[in-house]
């Protein structure tokens, strides 16, 4: 997986509500976390460690990134991210922060997160700017469009599952659901996402076997979405 869509599969699971499950893909087992340039964890388990509270007491939270890009030629990924959600005492709490990250094979080695003055300091100096290749915002999935999505594709496939049309291995409907997400996100029109969804289906390594004809998945995946 090259660099462009892998983030671009890690701001769809941001994007979704899913967080975790982006640092779970992407983060690498040695990497390390700075806040605003100062040591926040270190290795894959402390830095989840460290997360996973915040976000437990974040209740539902709404991600949206707003802008991206990518230096593809020294491996790094810079986006903006706005955060909402409702803390315990039911008020609603909005961060705004810029990460900056460092990849290598495929994962995250190196995270900077800015927020505040930090934050505003590095986009005055062009952070935002860093990269060979813009995701505008409308190459981006939207909050509501990667939900829908993923919500959509899940329910096709266990129809799928449910009809014997296909198998997939124990536990890794999830994981297939995001593969096709990253899929459906490369499409130019809807006819050319169910073909995308299709070929993504039939080639996941987590599909073990795949008994309907082209058609009927399709059909599937259509009906899931609305008809489309």
């Amino acid at each position: 997986m090259d660099l462009q869509t892998a983030v671009t599969d890690l701001i769809s699971l941001v994007n979704g509500g899913q967080p975790l499950e982006a640092f779970d893909r992407y983060f690498a087992d040695e990497g390390v976390m700075l806040e605003n340039d100062k040591p926040f964890g270190k290795g894959k388990a402390e830095c989840r460690a460290k997360q996973e509270p915040i976000l437990a007491r974040a209740g539902k939270i709404t991600n949206k990134v707003t802008r991206c890009s990518l230096d593809v030629e020294n491996a790094i990924c810079v986006f903006r991210n706005q955060t909402t959600f409702v803390n315990s005492m039911g008020e609603k709490i909005e961060i705004d922060g810029v990460y900056w990250q460092q990849w290598s094979d495929g994962k995250i080695v190196e995270e900077h997160y800015y927020s505040g003055e930090a934050m505003a300091e590095k986009i005055a100096e062009g952070i935002l700017d860093l990269g060979t290749i813009a995701l505008e915002p409308t190459l981006l999935p939207p909050p509501a469009q990667a939900g829908a999505m993923r919500t959509a594709i899940l329910a096709a496939l266990d129809a799928l599952v449910a009809a014997e049309q296909i198998e997939i291995a124990e536990g890794a409907i999830a994981l297939v659901a995001d593969e096709l997400i990253v899929a459906g996100l490369e499409a130019h029109n809807p006819r050319h996402a169910l073909k995308k969804l299709r070929i993504a289906l039939i080639d996941s390594e987590h599909v073990e076997e795949v008994y309907a004809a082209d058609l009927v998945l399709e059909a599937a995946f259509r009906r899931a979405m609305g008809g489309y």
